[in-house]
């Protein structure tokens, strides 16, 4: 019985990891050839990964170390009030928590295994909003879709110099199947937990993902529904971002205090 279960679920997850072992194999041979850690001595180490990045990286490591404050330090200057860079740089994210196994020497060569989990998170991510929007698409085509999603020209840009700025990326299809779940059915609290984790996340990059929801909630208000159906629409859409954010204010209101 228990081996007949296991049999089912490894069923269900195979289409899924599917994307993410393509991504997964093709940014294994891009470190090797490249040299890049752990197959090599190089890093991606370039402009903001190495100058900024880097340090608030070791920051973060201390914190969960038990040596330092998230919100401040005392070791850059005279003291730092860190707490304005915590949603920019998208310290509050569970990617990061991969730093705590890493020593602290490390940090910048951790960068390339940290930057590979994110895009296989992104491919099978994506894998899961197509296959629920798409179901009857070819599923070659499921996976060819979510693969070019993990290596658009965003990803590989900010993979190579912020990488940071990759997380709202890996989270966004959840966002997209927590807005649609929210219209199709009403329940709002995937998609308020969704904008707060992104707000948490990167205010920057999740103030523009909601400019993206906006815009295709009007489109689809006017295209796909009747007129009556707006109000409760706008409701929806409206309660649950202003929730969302409200629940990430923590973060929100030390960068514009």
């Amino acid at each position: 019985m228990k081996k007949s279960g296991f049999k089912s679920l490894l069923k269900k997850i195979r289409p899924y990891a599917v994307p993410g072992i393509i991504t997964g194999l093709v940014m294994i041979v891009i470190l090797i050839l490249k040299g890049i850690w752990p197959f090599g001595s190089s890093r991606i180490d370039y402009f903001d990964n190495m100058q900024q990045v880097a340090p608030l990286y070791a920051h973060l490591w201390d914190f969960m170390h038990g040596k330092a404050s998230i919100w401040f330090d005392w070791y850059t200057g005279l003291g730092t009030n860190v707490s304005m860079s915590i949603s920019a740089f998208s310290m509050i994210t569970p990617f990061n928590l991969l730093l705590y196994f890493v020593p602290r020497s490390y940090i910048l060569e951790s960068i390339s295994i940290i930057t590979l989990v994110k895009m296989i998170f992104m491919s099978v991510a994506m894998y899961a909003l197509i296959n629920k929007k798409y179901n009857n698409l070819v599923y070659g085509l499921k996976v060819m879709f979510s693969c070019m999603y993990a290596f658009c020209g965003y990803v590989i840009l900010y993979g190579s110099c912020f990488t940071p700025w990759m997380d709202i990326v890996a989270f966004f299809p959840i966002l997209i199947m927590a807005y649609d779940r929210m219209l199709e059915t009403g329940k709002k609290m995937l998609y308020i937990c969704m904008i707060a984790l992104c707000f948490i996340i990167n205010y920057y990059l999740s103030a523009m993902s909601l400019i993206y929801i906006f815009l295709i909630c009007g489109i689809r208000m006017v295209v796909m529904q009747e007129r009556k159906q707006w109000k409760e629409t706008a409701w929806n859409v409206g309660i649950g971002t202003i929730a969302g954010i409200g629940l990430s204010a923590f973060v929100l209101v030390p960068v514009f205090a």
